[in-house]
């Protein structure tokens, strides 16, 4: 809920991974925070799924084309 994924990590042309940063609720303090993983699915909702594609250089022109 409090973190924001800042793009989806690519390794040999595969997703294997996210960069976020987190923020405390309580403090506001924030922090990078990366993870890796085996398969990586983007389930951010309709606009959010294409930002962070588009903001880790993965899926071309298509990404988000036909939301409005």
């Amino acid at each position: 809920m409090n973190t924001r994924v800042d793009k989806v990590l690519t390794e040999d042309g595969r997703a294997a991974g996210v960069a976020a940063a987190y923020a405390d609720p309580t403090t506001g303090r924030r922090c990078a925070v990366t993870g890796s993983a085996p398969r990586v699915v983007v389930a951010a909702g309709s606009f959010e799924s294409p930002a962070i594609l588009l903001r880790s250089g993965i899926g071309g022109p298509q990404v988000g084309r036909n939301l409005l």
